[in-house]
């Protein structure tokens, strides 16, 4: 089959006043596109969202897919008025979990979560119904390399504020255990994590330095360093086997310290945390199972490592206090993190737990 992929489009207007400028590689649609390939069928990509409004010079498809989340949703249907009747459209990614119901009935079928074996099921006719939700892929090594081949075409960002070079963004785990209030994460994937091998990992990495001249790897996941001994065993695979390639990952405050130095020597230059506040009563209300004490632990043992810190940090909350935001701004002028980033509270985006 000949199938076009769409990511869809930001908004014309964004007053959530989201930040929409972190352009990367779509690795969730690369990893849909290499199985597609994989199994003889030819794809066609076209990624609104980084390029604007552009369309395919024709509709000569068999199958349009379209991958939308709930910001970018106007632009999803926007282009369902474009795609010919003729053409069956399938839709993916987070707002068929959060909003099915407002998908139009000219969309043929529907994927909550994972996609792989979706998209090759519906390309080669096995599907009926509307809704599909699939079991979890228990073993993300079996997925092919993400189509890279056509990323590094096309203009996404491929930098970041820690260490020069061409640097490749990867999805290396799918899921968290953990029930912040202000996460979305548990509305697509459940609690459950999924995790791709060490081995795999770096195989990847020298694939993409070899092949594109990767420069560096950024592990832009929800919790890269989730498993211990899955961080362990990749970082003495790299030490191990002389592979001098710089990463980055995003971790929770509560990890294992003792692995610092090891991943430092592994080539980590910096890490991405959430660390949301320095008040206790706000960590508690963002259901953080954090400790004030525990992100100072944290980062006191990145400063002694060598490790940037890009802090991550929550404002507005209706029941933050001054005195709050000061406890904030007092663990911030303590630890000295490398960037901080803030994020203003929306209640619209909090979701109960679960």
């Amino acid at each position: 089959m000949k199938i076009l992929m769409i990511i869809s489009g930001e908004p014309k207007q964004n007053p959530q006043g989201l930040a929409l400028t972190e352009k990367r590689f779509p690795i969730g649609v690369g990893y849909l596109i290499s199985v597609l390939r994989q199994n003889g069928h030819n794809v066609d990509f076209l990624d609104r969202y980084l390029l604007g409004n552009v369309w395919p010079k024709n509709w000569n498809y068999g199958l349009v897919s379209i991958y939308s989340s709930t910001i970018t949703f106007p632009d999803t249907l926007r282009i369902i008025k474009k795609v010919p009747k003729e053409v069956p459209i399938a839709i993916g990614g987070p707002h068929t979990s959060f909003d099915p119901a407002t998908i139009p009935k000219r969309v043929k079928w529907i994927c909550q979560g994972e996609g792989e074996r979706f998209i090759i099921d519906l390309a080669e006719g096995r599907l009926n119904g509307h809704l599909h939700k699939y079991p979890r892929i228990e073993n993300l090594d079996s997925l092919p390399t993400p189509a890279f081949d056509i990323f590094v075409k096309l203009p996404y960002l491929t930098s970041v504020p820690w260490f020069r070079g061409k640097i490749f963004n990867f999805c290396t785990s799918r899921g968290c255990p953990y029930n912040c209030s202000f996460c979305f994460v548990r509305k697509i994937w459940g609690h459950k994590v999924t995790l791709m091998s060490s081995d795999r990992i770096v195989a990847d990495m020298l694939k993409v330095k070899r092949d594109f001249g990767a420069q560096g790897i950024y592990f832009r996941e929800d919790n890269f360093t989730i498993n211990k001994a899955r961080v362990k065993r990749f970082c003495e695979l790299l030490l191990i086997r002389g592979i001098k390639i710089p990463w980055t990952c995003e971790s929770r405050a509560d990890i294992d310290l003792g692995l610092l130095p090891l991943m430092r020597r592994a080539g980590l230059k910096a890490v991405y945390v959430g660390i949301e506040s320095g008040s206790q009563k706000m960590l508690n209300i963002y259901n953080k199972q954090l400790t004030v004490g525990q992100i100072g632990n944290f980062l006191t043992a990145c400063n002694k490592n060598g490790i940037q810190v890009a802090a991550s940090v929550i404002i507005n909350h209706p029941k933050e206090t001054d005195n709050d935001r000061k406890m904030t701004r007092d663990l911030l002028r303590k630890y000295k993190p490398s960037i901080v980033w803030t994020n203003p509270w929306r209640q619209d985006y909090v979701i109960p737990p679960s």
